[in-house]
């Protein structure tokens, strides 16, 4: 029995401590949509489950309006439109769960807004981060069908996955393959006992 629980608690860190990682992490320039705004960088990580997201913006004017005075940052993917937070003198400092694709930033009279009202003032793309000068890409799976006497016919892409997510669930096949491995050896072990004592 001890055998089982060392086991299963070896087992449990090992999927707790299993590694993740994400293709969306990367930096942004924001540019101004109608040139006349300043400019922001932002960057982002992928940190325990969570976008750390930092960005820096320069030449925002502090009083655009009297009424509509708050700057707001909002993350896009798709269509998909979440509010990450409010620039307070030129600095956004922010956490989300969610990756996203896109970083907008409009002028709003309230900052709690669950959905833009103002127009969109800067705007930019997230870009993968280079690593050394290389870049890494997101793979693009080719899957070919064959059909009889060898011949191959065209290849159509699948979903990109990233060499570190297939790494990812490599690791994760082996950890629970290990974790099965050392449950049935602990569940004999323990039944092997019961039978010697008896």
């Amino acid at each position: 029995m001890r055998n089982l629980k060392i086991g299963l608690v070896v087992f449990g860190m090992f999927l707790v401590f299993a590694g993740s990682a994400r293709a969306m992490e990367g930096t942004a320039n924001l540019g101004s949509v109608g040139g006349e705004m300043g400019s922001c960088f932002v960057a982002s990580v992928y940190i325990e489950g969570r976008y750390r997201v930092l960005m820096t913006c320069r030449g925002l004017r502090s009083a655009l309006d009297p009424v509509k005075n708050r700057y707001v940052a909002w993350v896009k993917k798709g269509e998909n439109l979440k509010r990450l937070g409010e620039i307070v003198n030129g600095k956004l400092q922010a956490s989300m769960s969610e990756d996203f694709e896109k970083i907008e930033i409009t002028v709003e009279k309230d900052n709690y807004l669950n959905k833009p009202e103002g127009e969109v003032l800067l705007a930019g793309k997230m870009e993968g981060i280079e690593l050394e000068g290389v870049e890494m890409p997101k793979e693009e799976i080719v899957i070919e069908k064959v059909v009889d006497e060898g011949q191959v016919s065209a290849g159509q892409k699948t979903s990109s996955i990233s060499a570190a997510g297939r790494l990812k669930a490599f690791g994760k096949a082996l950890l629970t393959g290990f974790g099965v491995l050392l449950l049935v050896v602990g569940v004999l072990s323990y039944s092997s006992r019961l039978r010697g004592r008896k």
